[in-house]
């Protein structure tokens, strides 16, 4: 007979609730709070609510026990030590601006993540950081884009101007006969 364990209602609730965390959220990230004050902390989860990320301290044990029904145990190496899951949707540069920035001012020590799919190490969640974000990506590419655009006009009514003149000189030569 096998062994079975008896969880209580309180956990499994708990249990629930993270999994649904998990499922909603696109990306997430664990990070080490250990030494954070709870003012800082607070102060987190309020830069954190403005680009739309949630932040929860959680027990290692119950995300484990996730992790293990989600078929995820890859990211069980992020649950050692106090740990706080920032969850958050869509363009994740913002989030994660806020998060590098947090990392490098107080006692907060990102430890890795899974970002779009994929396990993410401390150092790869750093270069995510990095990048430019989507709506700078998007105002560079329709620069870019406008750019071509007004020179391709130009060169346009450049040839249309030579054109004109020519037509021009042909006109005031035969006036001229």
């Amino acid at each position: 007979m096998a062994y079975q364990v008896k969880v209580s209602k309180g956990k499994k609730e708990k249990i629930e609730y993270l999994e649904t965390l998990f499922k909603g959220a696109e990306h997430y990230v664990f990070a080490d709070y250990r030494g954070v004050s709870v003012q800082e902390f607070t102060a987190l989860r309020n830069k954190l609510y403005d680009v739309d990320a949630r932040c929860h301290v959680v027990k290692n044990r119950l995300v484990r026990r996730v992790f293990n029904e989600t078929n995820k145990e890859v990211l069980v190496k992020y649950t050692k030590g106090p740990t706080a899951v920032m969850f958050f949707s869509g363009d994740f540069s913002q989030t994660m601006k806020v998060l590098l920035k947090e990392a490098k001012n107080a006692t907060f020590v990102l430890k890795g993540g899974f970002i779009a799919g994929s396990d993410c190490s401390k150092e790869r969640l750093v270069s995510i950081a990095r990048l430019p974000g989507r709506q700078q990506l998007l105002a560079q590419l329709m620069g870019a884009m406008n750019g071509a655009t007004q020179k391709m006009a130009s060169v346009l009514y450049i040839l249309m101007q030579r054109i004109v003149v020519c037509l021009q000189a042909v006109a005031d030569k035969k006036t001229k006969k």
